[in-house]
Order: structure tokens, then sequence, then C-alpha cells
């Protein structure tokens, strides 16, 4: 009988997911190789990647044991160009958040604010469009993704021509409808104000104090914001993008306006940087907040507070339960070993950047081609050589586009019907012209256009990978009378008003 429960008990242990909750703190997994090994692996790996995924250039780095083990470049900084070397600048896009975060714990350990704070309390201008979570809203909610916001609400509104003053400005008519405080909604519009409250708690630009609190105590060299100075450098490797019906990556144009998106928004998809130094950057994490040297960039208690798990936010890559941090990084528990990682994008630019603090290990990856998969891979390598998890959870999204069903299929008016200026009191004026029979959706006062194509009935739709992987559709709208009267547009429904109304009917 002993014998029988014993080995019942070896079965559902040897049985256990890689991604479950509760595991026995003694499991040590036994690496296939030594680490020697697996960095010329994962090198090798990188460029059958480049190859699978079309990536023009990349730069990796890897640390064991809190020592590099590959640093790295590879492929080119632009077609026909020079070789990506290690001093090679890439934007880091959305993963600029974990900078900002880095800045708000820095003022904690200053003691000008709390991450308790709430923020209207000390930036009066801040105004939601609900009062009580306006009086409510907290410097840990915004860092943790907490503010009920729609996801990447306001996403639209730099792609419009606003500054990012005029965001701030409308953050008031923007819905909160998907449970403040309960549900993970990933943004990139309240770090305007997160930053402005740093501003007005220490009295000078935020940029200033980044550069000489977090670059340069960190020893990172060449990190810049925005895009004037990344552009100007001739070692910085230049935007790509997958085209909407090929898998091959091509450039963008150099006059694209998506191009000066970062510019502004600085505090969250602004910063650029070498492998170097987010090499550097990984060092402080692993080493309580010092570099090598030991000079201290944040106190070894508020760096663990920022990488303590706060907020389930559901399925994550490797584990069924995944949690937000005050970091801006996922934090995930696979085989007793803890697993902290980012990931970002912008146009042009993904990066990836991942810590296992137990094993003073981190990975960080720069990519030149928007939306590039291939730092999913990288990660299930890396960590199934610390815990023996062969899975992610992560899957592309392929879903084809639905088009309607021939017996339901109505025609669109004359396109003229549609022509017309339609206005928005949070989104602005989005003229529609038709010429030569193809209607255009014109950016706001960027000037740039967008053609739309039918798609049934009164309503249209673009879909242009340099901006967003899936269909946008164009909703017209009839009055009583048979006339266009109004317009709704995907990624601007989210505001208390959706309705573009149309001038001049």
């Amino acid at each position: 009988m002993k014998k029988t429960v014993l080995l019942l008990i070896v079965c559902c242990i040897c049985l256990t997911s890689c991604g479950q909750d509760k595991v026995n703190e003694s499991i040590q997994v036994k690496k296939p190789i030594d680490i020697k090994k697996f960095s010329q692996k994962m090198n090798s790996s990188m460029k059958d990647y480049m190859d699978e995924y079309s990536v023009p250039g990349a730069s990796m780095c890897m640390l064991d044991n809190g020592e590099i083990v590959l640093l790295k470049g590879y492929g080119v900084v632009k077609e026909n160009g020079s070789r990506v070397n290690k001093e090679t600048l890439f934007q880091i896009g959305t993963s600029t958040r974990m900078f900002t975060s880095a800045l708000a714990a820095l003022m904690v350990d200053f003691r000008q604010f709390e991450w308790n704070t709430v923020i209207n309390k000390q930036l009066t201008s801040f105004e939601l469009s609900d009062q009580w979570i306006t009086n409510r809203m907290t410097v840990k909610d915004i860092l943790t993704e907490q503010s009920g916001f729609y996801t990447q609400t306001g996403q639209y509104l730099p792609i419009l021509g606003f500054s990012s003053q005029e965001i701030e400005g409308k953050l008031k008519n923007f819905v909160i409808s998907n449970g403040f405080r309960s549900v993970y909604s990933a943004q990139n519009i309240l770090r305007i104000p997160l930053v402005n409250l740093i501003e007005e708690a220490i009295g000078r630009p935020w940029q200033d104090v980044m550069i000489e609190e977090i670059f340069e105590r960190s020893e990172m060299k060449n990190v810049s914001f925005g895009t004037k100075e990344f552009y100007s450098n001739p070692n910085s490797a230049l935007p790509h993008y997958y085209s909407n019906d090929s898998s091959e990556s091509q450039p963008y144009m150099a006059n694209s306006h998506l191009l000066q998106i970062p510019e502004t928004m600085k505090s969250s998809l602004g910063v650029s940087a070498n492998i170097v130094d987010m090499e550097k950057w990984l060092e402080v994490i692993l080493n309580d907040g010092k570099t090598k040297s030991g000079q201290e960039v944040l106190t070894q208690k508020t760096l663990n507070e920022m990488f303590q798990p706060k907020n389930n936010r559901g399925k994550g890559l490797f584990s069924d339960n995944a949690f937000s941090t005050l970091a801006g990084w996922v934090f995930e528990e696979v085989n007793s070993e803890k697993i902290c990682w980012c990931t970002g994008s912008t146009y042009g630019y993904q990066s990836f950047f991942m810590i296992l603090p137990d094993s003073k290990a981190g990975i960080a990856l720069l990519m030149n081609v928007k939306d590039c998969p291939a730092w999913v891979n990288v990660a299930g390598e890396y960590v199934k050589y610390y815990t023996g998890c062969e899975t992610t959870n992560y899957q592309e999204d392929n879903a084809p586009d639905n088009d309607v069903p021939i017996r339901l299929l109505a025609d669109a008016k004359e396109l003229l019907e549609y022509s017309g200026v339609y206005k928005n009191e949070t989104y602005g004026s989005i003229p529609i012209t038709v010429e030569d029979d193809r209607i255009w959706l014109s950016f706001g006062s960027t000037g740039v256009t967008q053609e739309i194509t039918h798609y049934n009935g009164n309503v249209f739709y673009y879909k242009n990978k340099q901006i967003a992987s899936e269909r946008v559709y164009v909703s017209f709208i009839e009055n009583e009378e048979g006339l266009i009267e109004s317009c709704t547009i995907d990624f601007m429904k989210d505001t208390t008003d959706p309705f573009f109304d149309k001038h001049g009917i």
C-alpha cells in the first residue's frame, strides 16, 4: 500500500505542468548544456529567426550569474547598408515605460511622492470622465495598468497630429468602463500625466532627471529621447514593417508621419538605445539597483518593490497566472523560477527584455521591424534552458478578416454622398473625399490620406500594417431622410461621444 501511494505521488509530480502556480521549492532544473554552449546555440538560433521572420537588423545580449555571455549585432542597419554592431541604435518602443516606471520609483526613493499618491492631489489639472476615479487614481494604478480605460485608449491621437499637452487635456473625454483596479489594460497616454506629476514634484523637466539620475548613473551613454537625435545618427537601424500581403519586411518611407510619433509620446515610446546600454540596465536590475562599479541608481528596497507581483492579469507567456508589476514588466513563476519580462513596439521596431533574478540571468533583444514575433521564440528558448518549460501561451493573431456572406451583401450609396468633414470633440476633424471613384480618409491635421474599401452597406474599411495589423472599419450612419449624418471609426470609439458628426449635410 505504501509503495502504491508513493508511486502515485511520484506520478503527480511528473505530470505537473511547467506553468503551475504552486510548485515544490526544491525543484532544480538540470541544464542540458553549459552556458557557453547555450549562448552559442542562441546566437545560431537568432540568425535563423532573422531569416524566418525577415528581420533586417537586430542586436541581443545575454547575462548569466551577472556576467555577459553574449553581446552581438545581426544583419544591417538598412538595405545595402553597414552591419549592425553593438553600438547600433534601436528604438525600444513601449518598453520606454519601464524607464518612466523607474523614474517614478526614484521619486519614491527621494520621498517626492508615494506609490499610493493620488495624482490629482499634486497635479490639479488631471481630470478623467469619472470624478470619483479622478479623486482616487494613484501612481500605482497607472504603473500597474489598472485605470479602467479600454486597452490603449487614445492611441490614434498622436497619429492624428495631437501634441502630448493636447492629449492630456482630452483624458476627461474617454470612457472608463473596463473596471477600475480590477482589469489589466495597457496604456500609453496615462504616462503623460505621470511624468507631469514628476515635474510638479521635483521642479525640473522629467527628461533631464531621467538622463542624469537613471541613464548616466547606470553608465548608459548612448540613450536618447524622441526622433531627432536618433535619425541624425548614421548608426541607427532604420524602421521596417510587414506589408499587408506579405511576410517580407519593407522599410517605412523616410517622410512617414508615423515615425515622428515617438517625439510626441516620449514618456511611453521615446527611448532609443544600443544593446550595450540595455545590458547596463539589466545589470542594474540584477545587482540590486547598483552598477557593477557600485554606483546606486535605485535602492534595493524600492527595486524589489518594483518587481513584486501586484495584480493578476490572466494568462501569461509561460503560465496561466501572470501578474503586473510597478516596473511595467510581467511577473510569472515557472518551476520555482521567478521570471519578469516585457516587450515593446513602435512604428518600425520591436524590443524584448527578461530577467530571472534568482539566477542573475537576463536577456535583451532589439529589432528594426514592427510586430516581429521572433522575440517569442527567443523567450521560449531562454526560459526552457533555465526552467525546463517547453511551452508558451503565445499565439500569433492570424485570424482571417471576416467577410460578409454573399446573401447579406448590400451596395453602398453613391460615393459622393459620404464625402464631407466629420468632426468629433476628442479626435477633431476627419475629412472624407472622393476622387476618380475612390474614397479617401484623411488623418486630421497631418494631411496624410488613406483609401478606404467598401465592406457592406454603409461600412468601409482600411488595412494598413504600418499603423495596425487588423482592419479598421469606418461605419457611416444615415438620418431619417436617408442622408449620411455621422460615422464611427474603429480605435476611436473609446470616448463618451464616439460619433463623428458630418458638417454640411
